[in-house]
């Protein structure tokens, strides 16, 4: 995997409805290789910090949890905002972000999925 640091490289990110099957535009991620994370810029929240990790691997199949990065004074914290699944066959993230009923994805092909509209946050 490479190093997304620099700014320009970055993997898109969409809400996807499970029940209509719809995308949404939902920001970016870019992994960086030193921490082993990817940290998601998401539209709807462009002021939290988010930070996607392998938290296990079973069976070939690696497993991430979502944490949320909360500032009080000078620390921060980290809160477990939800989990996710790599898919090999759409190479793709799959995250559940609580409470919300739609997924997150995060597309590692590069490019933006099909039938996205671009919505205003």
């Amino acid at each position: 995997m490479k190093n997304l640091n620099n700014k320009d490289e970055f993997y898109y990110m969409s809400w996807f409805c499970p029940q209509t099957g719809s995308r949404e535009i939902a920001g970016v991620a870019y992994y960086n290789e030193e921490s082993s994370d990817y940290r998601l810029i998401i539209n709807f929240f462009p002021e939290n910090n988010y930070f996607l990790k392998c938290s296990e691997v079973l069976d070939g199949v690696c497993h991430y949890k979502l944490l949320a990065v909360k500032q009080r004074g000078g620390a921060s914290s980290r809160f477990f905002q939800g989990n996710g699944v790599l898919n090999r066959g759409k190479n793709e993230i799959t995250i559940k972000v609580a409470p919300f009923s739609k997924l997150l994805i995060i597309n590692l092909n590069g490019q933006p999925a099909r039938n996205q509209k671009e919505i205003k946050a």
